[in-house]
């Protein structure tokens, strides 16, 4: 990301007609590096209230600022709404900042290097295909859609971005509780216990989410209608992406899992 941060400045034809996009995903991927670092520290130290907090301050933060910006900047909205996802993990990042310091140290141990390489890299395989879908969609959209169409995907993509946190959450604490469980002396019984866990949180979760989309989806409408009228014509798109999003985001819980047992 930093490269491509750095290659937008050469003076070349595609970097400099793509050169506020480059920059602005390029942001995106480091404010979400940096962000996923500290949640990490606080998953070790089970700061799970401060973890909670600053993950849905990020979410409002990228709401709102998304809609401030579609809504005032007519021209390149795409990008103003792009930069306007990018404060809400800032602003967690500045939050968190103040509570801890980020103290990296490199020592190294070829064995602990070699078990990370062997467990990261097949960890590294799914958000690699998932970040790099994501970014060609998005990448096409912004190249072959209209603005206003444009518009419609990224208010999806935000208001769905923010229930995906729940189930995210919620994969955050089940992984602690995982990790406990598959100790060394933990027994198998904990394996089972845990697998008992996993089911029973996804089918209440699942419950929840439903509730959430459908309460969603019928309210979507008339927000639409009276609040952004402008987007009313997107109330298909929206509901599409926002569903979408839902789906996606049971992936960290059964992740959770996989990573606390080696899958």
């Amino acid at each position: 990301s930093i490269i491509i941060f750095t290659i937008s400045y050469f003076a070349i034809d595609f970097f400099q007609e793509n050169k506020v996009i480059l920059r602005l995903f390029s942001l995106v991927i480091i404010s979400t590096i940096i962000l996923n670092y500290y949640q990490i520290e606080l998953r070790i130290k089970e700061r799970f209230v401060l973890l909670s907090f600053t993950a849905i301050l990020s979410s409002i933060c990228s709401l709102s600022f998304t809609i401030i910006f579609g809504v005032v900047y007519e021209k390149n909205d795409a990008e103003w709404m792009l930069f306007g996802w990018i404060i809400g993990p800032f602003i967690s990042i500045i939050l968190l900042s103040m509570y801890i310091r980020l103290k990296p140290s490199v020592n190294y141990n070829f064995i602990i290097i070699f078990k990370f390489i062997k467990i990261g890299v097949p960890l590294t395989i799914l958000p690699l295909i998932l970040t790099t879908f994501l970014g060609i969609d998005r990448w096409v959209l912004i190249n072959i859609a209209e603005p206003k169409l444009l518009g419609f995907y990224a208010l999806g993509c935000t208001l769905g971005m923010a229930l995906y946190m729940i189930p995210n959450a919620l994969g955050t604490v089940l992984l602690s509780n995982f990790l406990q469980d598959s100790s060394p002396g933990s027994g198998a019984y904990k394996t089972k216990e845990s697998v008992s866990t996993l089911i029973t949180s996804l089918i209440i979760t699942s419950y929840i989410m439903s509730i959430i989309l459908g309460a969603i989806l019928i309210l979507l409408p008339f927000a639409l209608n009276y609040i952004f009228p402008e987007y009313i014509d997107g109330l298909e798109v929206i509901s599409i992406v926002v569903a979408a999003y839902v789906i996606l985001s049971f992936i960290p819980p059964l992740a959770s899992y996989l990573i606390a047992y080696d899958g």
